[in-house]
């Protein structure tokens, strides 16, 4: 009788989700940020994002790229807090930055 051994089980287990579960993530292509009052907004996970989000460096006196954050997009309603959405080069959403302030944290 042939026995599993359980470093098999683990490769076959990585295997499978290398194979079929990474793909199926890969073609989601919408995102969800938490915005203020906990209301969730789809936002694209490629750049532009399309309304009402807008291109920050062309709201306020800001270079258009920022090195390790990206070309930021805000929803001007929610400003400053944010989200703000950067993109990378290849226009891939990379981070979701919020601006809080101290007083704010420090009062939760």
């Amino acid at each position: 009788m042939y026995r599993t051994r359980p470093a098999t089980l683990f490769v076959v287990t990585a295997l499978f989700a290398a194979v079929a579960i990474i793909p199926l993530m890969a073609f989601k292509h919408i995102v969800y940020s938490s915005s203020l009052g906990g209301m969730h907004n789809k936002v694209s996970i490629s750049a532009p994002p399309g309304a009402p989000y807008m291109k920050v460096s062309e709201r306020v006196q800001l270079k258009a790229y920022l090195p390790g954050v990206g070309t930021l997009y805000a929803d001007p309603k929610t400003l400053p807090v944010g989200p703000y959405l950067g993109y990378n080069h290849s226009g891939k959403l990379v981070n979701v930055i919020y601006m809080v302030s101290a007083d704010e944290l420090e009062t939760h």
